[in-house]
């Protein structure tokens, strides 16, 4: 492959997203006077993988995801949905401080940043993604940040993959790859706009038979012996 550019995703492929949320949950009912079980992440993963699809497709904008997720969330969990805008704005400031690593996400960079100029591409919000890296000790490998909210548009929409090349002088999408957890934000995404694509399936769950990425890995170290 003729490489001159990486994108990576951040939550679950160098930020471990869901231990960070199984945290911040807890912290979240226990501030907003629930008893909290461990039973209850399952729920949360589940209406927030949702709705998080619906603002790919452009169902919802962030604002509004971000005002309807845990109304959703303690609605299916048969409690008081107004506690939702409350627990919310927890969550928020309990996700923004966690920076815990993937697996060899760090070493992985390392092993990038000697060979090719690496870049972020998130759907999250661009000063807590900023924050969450500078904390987990990433920026120092990493050109710069693209978020949906800098881009004017969400992974997988080519308007977010055209801003990033825009401002990525010089790269055209074929001489790009993206790496990422989500087969729909990240690979589709970056293979409908001409990217190359390596799906880090961390649960190892089934390939589809109409996968659109060029690589499967089921670990960040396995990325070593294809770039």
């Amino acid at each position: 492959m003729n490489i001159k550019a990486i994108l990576l995703d951040v939550d679950n492929t160098l930020l471990d997203f869901n231990e960070c949320a199984r945290v911040s949950l807890k912290e979240a009912m226990e501030q907003c006077g629930f008893v909290y079980q461990d039973s209850m992440y399952a729920v949360f993963e589940r209406e927030n993988n949702a709705i998080w699809k619906e603002m790919e497709k452009g169902l919802l904008t962030r604002e509004e995801l971000h005002e309807q997720r845990f109304r959703r969330i303690l609605r299916a969990l048969d409690m008081d949905e107004n506690e939702g805008p409350a627990m919310e704005e927890v969550f928020q400031r309990c996700v923004g401080e966690g920076a815990e690593h993937v697996t060899g996400a760090l070493e992985l960079l390392r092993y990038l940043y000697e060979k090719y100029p690496l870049y972020v591409a998130s759907n999250a919000r661009q000063f807590r993604q900023v924050k969450r890296l500078e904390k987990a000790g990433m920026m120092p490998y990493i050109r710069a940040v693209f978020s949906s909210e800098m881009m004017g548009a969400n992974k997988p929409a080519k308007a977010f993959f055209d801003g990033c090349f825009a401002a990525m002088e010089g790269i055209s999408p074929g001489e790009c790859v993206i790496i990422g957890d989500s087969l729909s934000a990240d690979i589709e995404g970056g293979r409908t706009c001409g990217l190359k694509t390596i799906w880090y399936n961390h649960d190892k769950l089934p390939v589809p038979e109409n996968c659109m990425a060029d690589y499967v890995v089921h670990s960040l170290d396995e990325i070593r012996n294809i770039l």
